[in-house]
């Protein structure tokens, strides 16, 4: 019986070292996770700022089908 409740105690130990370190991996994960979409939001801020100030220097706005279509011309 003694050795059965030491093979039981082993096994959670192992469950729980393996649920933390789960735990941690997903962290990491979630944190580039994160500062990849931070990145991403700071680049498209940028990207609009640009475009509101070329907006407010030329009086129109950027013509969309040169935008999309560049490799047309």
């Amino acid at each position: 019986m003694r050795h059965a409740e030491e093979q039981a105690e082993q096994m959670k130990a192992r469950a729980k070292h393996n649920l933390a370190k789960r735990l941690a991996f997903l962290s990491h994960k979630v944190d580039d996770k994160q500062m990849r979409v931070e990145a991403q939001r700071s680049r498209q801020a940028s990207r609009l700022a640009q475009q509101v100030e070329r907006i407010r220097k030329t009086g129109r706005e950027p013509c969309r089908f040169r935008w999309c279509c560049t490799w047309f011309f």
